[in-house]
């Protein structure tokens, strides 16, 4: 019918890529960021450098002014994001962190691995603050909601450890 559901489909219209002065066509910042979740989740040992030379390039759009710096932000905090919730890959994750500080500044991805740390922290305060206040220790019961939340907090924070150690180990921080 006419006026039933139609799938949404991306077309040049819709996705109106930014020009710069010089001609050039950077990614607006959504579609930067879809383009970046897809790619970080395509990343493993095998693929890695074509990934990452996407991944790069992405990171290049902040050098235009168009760009408006959003692209180092966005791109980095997601990986080290991504690094965390998956500590097992954390050496590919901090690989690429080294090779982003070698393509940016290289105070920035420390930068962001601070705020991250303190971002976690405060999140860990605010819930040893809750437990207190209703006077309930934080141990918690297998199987539940808090449960989940503890463990996935842990599973983070050893990803954190895990990206720091690796980027240690490559002279990046």
């Amino acid at each position: 019918s006419a006026s039933g559901w139609k799938p949404k489909r991306k077309t040049q219209e819709q996705v109106a890529n930014i020009v710069t002065e010089s001609g050039e066509e950077i990614l607006p910042p959504s579609e930067a960021e879809k383009q970046a979740k897809s790619l970080l989740n395509k990343l493993t040992a095998e693929n890695y450098p074509t990934v990452s030379a996407k991944l790069i390039n992405l990171l290049n759009q902040s050098k235009f002014k168009e760009d408006k710096f959003k692209s180092v932000p966005l791109l980095v905090s997601m990986t080290i994001f991504k690094g965390c919730d998956e500590p097992h890959w954390g050496m590919i994750y901090a690989r690429l962190l080294g090779d982003f500080m070698k393509t940016i500044s290289a105070d920035v991805v420390p930068f962001f691995i601070e705020d991250y740390k303190k971002k976690r922290q405060q999140e860990r305060w605010d819930l040893e603050d809750e437990a207190e206040e209703n006077g309930t220790p934080i141990n918690v019961e297998m199987m539940s909601d808090e449960y989940y939340k503890v463990v996935g907090e842990k599973r983070r924070f050893l990803g954190m450890l895990k990206i720091i150690g690796y980027l240690y180990n490559i002279n990046a921080l």
